[in-house]
């Protein structure tokens, strides 16, 4: 798939969450951003994902992490108690769970000819420990998308026997 991610406009070309009918797709990594963040960096209030520009008259956001100019029209984080803002990339460096995708949900593709099912398992392990595409350890830090995840998160396919990581291609 080669289309743009309606978060972030970046390139989609492996796994995507999409609409053909409205056109509309997300990187998995986009997908999964929780709604809101608690960090260090503004101890009394989260920071909350904005969808679309906020309406407070202004029109320029700087990352308070990178101190790099914010895109408006993209996804980014915003404590409007604090007027504080953080693209995704910087307040969400590493993930050990996803909360907004549902653990066992079905995924169809075009190079897999059964359904891979999507699994998430923290701090236990796979009934098969490494991935059928690359060999390496499924539960394993995996830099993926601009982000690391942690513990254990990939597709099985239950005809086939066989575990992969999110970013390994989908034999």
């Amino acid at each position: 798939m080669t289309a743009g991610c309606a978060a972030c406009d970046r390139c989609i070309e492996m796994f995507a969450f999409g609409c053909d009918i409205c056109n509309f797709n997300l990187h998995y990594t986009c997908a999964v951003l929780p709604d809101a963040i608690k960090h260090r960096y503004d101890e009394y209030h989260p920071f909350t994902l904005i969808y679309a520009p906020i309406k407070d008259g202004s029109n320029e956001y700087i990352c308070e992490f990178c101190e790099e100019e914010i895109d408006p029209k993209w996804w980014f984080y915003h404590c409007i108690h604090c007027d504080q803002s953080a693209c995704a990339k910087c307040i969400c460096t590493e993930r050990k769970e996803v909360d907004n995708i549902k653990q066992g949900s079905t995924y169809n593709f075009d190079s897999h000819s059964h359904g891979l099912v999507y699994v998430q398992t923290t701090g236990k392990s796979f009934d098969r420990s490494r991935c059928d595409c690359c060999h390496t350890p499924i539960g394993s830090s995996r830099f993926f998308e601009g982000r690391y995840f942690t513990g254990d998160i990939g597709f099985k396919c239950e005809q086939c026997n066989i575990m992969l990581h999110l970013d390994c291609p989908h034999p």
